[in-house]
């Protein structure tokens, strides 16, 4: 798959999305074992409360507007 002049910012931006999300995630989670002081149960309803929300989040139906879509075609030529 050959690349195109757009790719490459792309590619870095996804990155360095991902670099700092997952810092957050790992934060979050150390922040909640400090608090709860390394106790499993809490710990656990911390995790199960965070995947059920991720969960219901990407199982909403919202759908990106057009105008994105559009752009995100356009950039995969």
């Amino acid at each position: 798959m050959s690349q195109g002049p757009g790719d490459s910012g792309i590619s870095t931006n996804l990155f360095i999305t991902g670099f700092v999300s997952t810092s957050i995630q790992i934060l979050l989670i150390r922040e909640m074992m400090n608090i709860s002081g390394g106790y499993e149960l809490i710990t656990g309803i911390f995790l199960d409360t965070w995947l059920i929300t991720f969960a219901a989040g990407s199982s909403s139906q919202i759908q990106m507007p057009s105008v994105i879509s559009e752009n995100l075609k356009k950039n995969q030529m």
